[in-house]
């Protein structure tokens, strides 16, 4: 009942480019409250007439299920925002400032992230392959569970970095030690 229900609830929140954040309170099998939540990514993401949002602040938005593949976010500010479980699926974000993000469940497969801030972000669980992270500053970065195989990492900054047994990384690379 509950995954039939979520399962709805993201087909009808994510409508072309128009994405929303959807909080469901459960106690069993009862949904107490549904609400959408529209940031500034929404916002610009449903009104953009291309898919480039270069330089643009979205500090501090929050967006669940987002479908923002092969969006441009080069230099954009994202400080601190919550965007889980959405698709960036060969996207630029170029000389991005993540800082502090959680960013958890998300699709960075094929994204150019090179010289990205994502210092203290929450890879939880994401997916990276194919990446492009060359120089990234990934300090204090959580990437337990993330999929990082085939990814870039020349000159990427990970000391701190957190990660677990699930954590998978590109062919060849040694992590570093916790």
């Amino acid at each position: 009942m509950e995954a039939r229900l979520m399962r709805g609830l993201r087909r009808a929140c994510v409508f072309g480019l128009t994405v929303c954040a959807v909080a469901v309170l459960w106690t069993g099998a009862q949904v107490y409250y549904v609400t959408r939540m529209e940031s500034a990514l929404d916002r610009a993401a449903r009104g953009a007439r291309s898919k480039d949002l270069r330089d643009q602040n979205f500090d501090h938005c929050e967006t669940w299920y987002g479908r923002l593949d092969g969006f441009n976010f080069s230099r954009a500010h994202m400080v601190g925002s919550q965007v889980r479980w959405s698709s960036f699926r060969g996207a630029v974000f170029v000389g991005a400032d993540l800082d502090s993000s959680f960013l958890d469940y998300s699709d960075f497969s094929g994204a150019d992230m090179r010289r990205a801030n994502l210092r203290d972000s929450s890879l939880f669980q994401a997916t990276l392959v194919g990446a492009d992270l060359e120089g990234a500053d990934m300090r204090r970065a959580n990437l337990a569970g993330a999929d990082l195989r085939c990814s870039r990492l020349t000159g990427a900054e990970l000391g701190g970095v957190r990660y677990d047994a699930s954590t998978k990384w590109p062919d060849g690379f040694t992590p570093p030690r916790p």
